[in-house]
């Protein structure tokens, strides 16, 4: 059994405990069976092509029947298109109509939903990293493609029914997946003190670092976007293997409120015209973690 299929049989497996105890425990706080907001700020802080590969080749149950529910592209296309330059009130409504579309006041819908969120936000992580290949330094390179490397050795060792070394295995990833998270922080670091020591410039020397400058936005720019995927990849894998995932979740809320909205300012004023829509939204959402618990 592969790792993704793990992923699934895992949930298949507790699925229904999952949603239920987390259902159970959200509507005796709040009194709702889903929180169109909290709902709005998960989809928005995602890329929608990952998001409309989900809410589009769902299956839909009710009362244990699946049903057939029609595309929502349109609805997508109104809350991402327009997510800036509308209202509230009418952003939500977009959400509303998502939810009723695709049966998510269902918990069962709803638990399925994040489960194939959870599942193509990490294939789609794994194909992301030549993106971001100019980014790294040797060192960070190594523990990507050692975890690579790793999690082929673990599939073998399924294939082989070797229990021991898939906990191993699984391990070693988790561990090179962790340090590299904490190499790619150590990178944005730097790249934000660039950008804050070129803007504190006089005006007349700030104009001779602009390409750099530029340069180092773009940057952050990706490896937020690698973080927000790798991250919660991150913290599936602990609690696969036993561990507590809100740990590193609960580090890189730190790291991203000190240093990504923080410095939201300059980042936003600074960026290139392309980029503002992307500041924006992070101004507006901050981080939003995808965690199942």
């Amino acid at each position: 059994m592969g790792f993704m299929d793990r992923v699934k049989s895992f949930f298949s497996e507790n699925g229904d405990e999952i949603v239920s105890q987390g259902v159970d425990a959200y509507e005796e706080k709040t009194g709702r069976t889903v929180d169109r907001e909290k709902l709005k700020s998960i989809l928005l802080n995602h890329d929608r092509a990952i998001v409309e590969r989900v809410v589009n080749t769902m299956e839909v149950y009710h009362n244990g029947e699946l049903i057939q529910k029609e595309s929502v592209s349109d609805i997508m296309t109104r809350l991402y298109g327009r997510a800036l330059s509308t209202s509230d009130d009418e952003s939500s409504q977009a959400v509303w109509e998502l939810i009723q579309a695709k049966d998510l006041t269902n918990p069962e819908n709803l638990g399925r939903f994040l489960v194939e969120l959870y599942i193509e936000q990490f294939n789609h992580f794994n194909n992301r990293f030549h993106v971001v290949e100019a980014l790294l330094e040797a060192k960070d390179q190594s523990l990507i493609s050692s975890a690579q490397l790793r999690f082929k050795d673990y599939e073998k060792a399924v294939a082989n029914g070797d229990e021991a070394k898939q906990q191993q295995y699984l391990e070693d990833v988790q561990s090179y997946y962790r340090d590299a998270i904490m190499a790619f922080e150590e990178s944005l670091k730097v790249r934000i003190k660039t950008v804050e020591n070129i803007v504190n410039r006089p005006k007349f020397l700030r104009s001779l670092g602009l390409s750099q400058m530029d340069n180092a936005i773009e940057a952050v720019r990706r490896g937020i976007e690698l973080l927000n995927e790798v991250v919660p990849t991150e913290a599936q894998i602990m609690q696969m293997n036993n561990g507590n995932g809100s740990d590193i979740m609960e580090q890189y809320q730190k790291f991203y409120e000190e240093w990504i909205m923080d410095n939201i300012g300059i980042l936003k004023d600074y960026c290139k015209t392309e980029d503002d829509t992307f500041w924006e939204q992070v101004e507006k959402d901050g981080f939003t973690p995808l965690l199942m618990e």
